[in-house]
């Protein structure tokens, strides 16, 4: 039982035990002695938290700091990345382009093929040479008819390859975004077109694309290559009738005529 519920001997306190003087005094003394060493256990651990706050502050700072070129180096990364994909869709882009510019050629002599087999089939050069007199008695008219028709149909033939041979070309370059400019029977635009020559003809409206020389192409919203036309011009009719050049402009009134009166002649202005 603690000392102070122990019942006291004394009269004066009602019969509880007395304590003796010298043992309160040493009982004083361990008290003290404790509460001294709680305190300094207490200044102890409050050190040593300001220490580790100390240190944890410091260790804040230190990942703020590595947070901070984490993230720097993080956006320097993500800005070289975005640099490399223009970079690289820029030498892509290079690429196509040279790719398409070495096709138009290609194109170009395709189309000069198919006109060339259309003419062919049209005018007539579409007969094979005839035989001498002497052979054609012997053969007769039959056999004529029949070469005939053997030549017209392999020229047909071979104009249908053509065109199946340019559909796939301009399928392929239209993957690529770039198709053939409308020319023929359009109005002259400086923008897409490039006027080559002009020609009398009153059946069109004045200023109308009536002859395409050489296809142009665009790619997406940009001209890649002008269409080379021919461009309908009305003929003047005094001094109030300015007539249209090869260059898309007002030309001189006094221009030499077609040939033939409203025909569809090519006038001398055309590109060198």
């Amino acid at each position: 039982m603690p000392f102070w519920r122990r019942p006291s001997t004394s009269p004066d306190l009602g019969g509880a035990e007395v304590i003796p003087a010298d043992r309160v005094a040493s009982l004083t003394a361990d008290v003290v002695g404790r509460l001294d060493g709680l305190l300094r256990e207490v200044g102890k651990l409050g050190r040593e938290q300001v220490r580790a706050t100390t240190l944890l502050e410091g260790q804040g700072v230190v990942l703020d700091e590595l947070v901070e070129a984490w993230q720097h180096n993080l956006n320097q990364r993500e800005r070289e990345a975005a640099e490399l994909r223009q970079a690289l869709t820029q030498v892509e882009g290079q690429a196509r382009l040279r790719l398409v510019q070495d096709l138009l050629p290609v194109a170009d002599a395709l189309d000069a093929s198919v006109r060339a087999a259309r003419e062919l089939l049209a005018g007539p050069r579409a007969r094979p040479p005839r035989r001498p007199a002497v052979l054609a008695r012997w053969s007769g008219a039959v056999g004529d008819v029949a070469a005939d028709a053997e030549w017209s149909a392999a020229l047909e033939a071979w104009l249908q390859g053509l065109l199946l041979v340019e559909r796939r070309l301009l399928a392929v370059l239209e993957r690529e975004d770039v198709r053939p400019i409308p020319a023929l029977g359009q109005p002259f635009d400086p923008d897409r077109h490039l006027a080559v020559a002009v020609a009398r003809d009153n059946r069109v409206p004045d200023g109308t694309v009536v002859a395409e020389e050489r296809r142009g192409y665009s790619l997406g919203a940009r001209v890649l290559r002008h269409a080379e036309v021919v461009v309908a011009r009305h003929r003047s009719d005094g001094p109030g009738g300015i007539p249209f050049d090869a260059r898309g402009s007002n030309g001189d009134p006094s221009a030499p005529p077609a040939s033939g009166p409203g025909g569809s002649g090519h006038e001398e202005h055309r590109r060198d």
